[in-house]
């Protein structure tokens, strides 16, 4: 979801196996593709990655699809990039600009686009967009910000040193946590989840009015945790967390977390999404994983030094997306 810069060895073999555990400026041009034939003549699940690359040099940051068709990547220069066709071409969403990072779609309908200084608001499935400032909030811009929406009025924001809510779509926000935090998610309308610098997982289970610590993770070994922090549920019970270099799990609901990956500062996590309780994909620099045992082992399924992989997006098991650097993106379909 973000841009990153920052280079670090990365593992040679292909099998990982792990025993301890905007304004109204007018839009530009349509982006359209240059180049979808780069597909991998190995064997498996890497058959079915496509690369597409976009007449653009920009970082795209995040992406978010709400069906087989129509999706969204937000990028570096100052756009939001439409596609109603699966993402082989893009359209500038017209009439919207500026630096966002991070997307989150409550439904197919309505949807968030969030930068540093403003935030974006779509109620119509992305054809319009409406800028909202950013009241009462105060973003670390050294921290990477996160949001969640759990109804179309409620949703939470994490702005780096502290946690927001608001009641009313957005246009205003109420800090309900104040501690350095990184990460952000909600499994339902109460219970949610942040990380809490130096080592421990945060836990909430009345919609942000009280937050408790869990059983403590450690001191993270990573020096850009900020970047790299996600949360991933498939159920109330089932968890995923990473902090850059190591991946953690819950089987209750986050009560308790294991360790189930940590690598020593050699490999590094950028993003995860678990399809279900033991399918699940992990973007690392300029590669893909997949896992079939819940995050125990680890395959490459693609890789290309040529870009860096910034998030993933999957639809279902059937249709992914990656938003890539150096006007990259990666299509999933099986």
């Amino acid at each position: 979801m973000k841009a990153r810069q920052i280079l670090i060895p990365l593992f040679a073999s292909m099998l990982l196996t792990i025993g301890c555990s905007r304004n109204n400026t007018p839009p530009s041009p349509p982006v359209t593709p240059l180049d979808t034939t780069n597909r991998s003549t190995a064997t498996g699940d890497t058959l079915h990655w496509q690369k597409v690359q976009l007449n653009s040099t920009a970082v795209f940051t995040d992406c978010w699809f709400t069906d087989s068709q129509h999706g969204f990547v937000l990028s570096s220069d100052s756009l939001i990039l439409r596609t109603t066709d699966g993402g082989v071409n893009w359209q500038p969403v017209p009439g919207i600009r500026g630096v966002f990072y991070t997307l989150d779609f409550l439904n197919a309908s309505q949807g968030y686009a969030l930068g540093f200084d403003q935030l974006a608001i779509t109620m119509d499935g992305g054809q319009s967009w409406t800028h909202k400032p950013l009241t009462g909030v105060k973003i670390d811009k050294a921290k990477w910000p996160y949001i969640q929406f759990v109804t179309a009025a409620t949703g939470y924001l994490n702005a780096g040193e502290s946690l927001y809510k608001t009641s009313d779509t957005g246009s205003t926000w109420t800090e309900i946590y104040v501690r350095l935090t990184y990460g952000l998610y909600f499994s339902n309308e109460l219970t949610g989840y942040a990380y809490c610098y130096p080592d421990s997982l945060l836990q909430t289970t009345d919609g942000g009015g009280h937050w408790q610590a869990l059983s403590s993770l450690g001191t993270p070994n990573s020096f850009i945790l900020n970047q790299y922090t996600h949360f991933h549920f498939t159920d109330a019970q089932h968890g995923w967390f990473i902090d850059s270099y190591t991946l953690y799990a819950t089987v209750d609901g986050g009560s308790h977390w294991s360790t189930q990956f940590s690598s020593s500062n050699k490999f590094l996590f950028t993003d995860l999404q678990m399809l279900n309780g033991q399918t699940g994909y992990a973007s690392c620099l300029d590669r893909l994983l997949k896992t079939t045992d819940g995050g125990i082992t680890w395959n490459m399924v693609y890789s290309n030094s040529a870009f860096k992989i910034e998030s993933i997006f999957f639809l279902d098991e059937h249709n992914g997306w990656a938003s890539c650097s150096n006007g990259v993106l990666l299509k999933y379909h099986l």
